[in-house]
């Protein structure tokens, strides 16, 4: 087996210590506060599992009624602090949205 020498180098200076743009960290400060609340994405897997479960008939409607209203409550609470912390509410919105349709499907199987 041949021996074949490391090829070590060192990179330019702009690219070992690269400069700081002058506002990076105010840009990522409002990528972050550009997001939905993490209470919305929970309301939106509540609303989404309530509707699932009415997927497995009669048998399930009163838990899918119970989990459709718990993502009622969360969505609301996500909207107020969307709307509180001037954020965007569409996640919040389209989970409460999911949950009323939901809870809508219980009533109508219901009768």
């Amino acid at each position: 087996m041949a021996w074949v020498p490391h090829n070590h180098f060192s990179p330019a200076d702009e690219v070992a210590h690269p400069t700081p743009e002058p506002h990076q960290d105010e840009a990522a400060a409002l990528a972050r506060a550009d997001r939905s609340p993490a209470a919305a994405f929970v309301a939106i897997a509540f609303a989404l599992a309530g509707l699932c479960l009415l997927w497995f008939g009669h048998r399930f409607l009163p838990e899918a009624l119970g989990v459709a209203l718990a993502a009622l409550v969360i969505a609301a609470l996500a909207w107020r602090a969307a709307r509180r912390g001037r954020r965007p509410a569409g996640v919040a919105l389209a989970s409460a949205v999911v949950a009323l349709v939901t809870i809508t499907l219980v009533v109508v199987l219901w009768l």
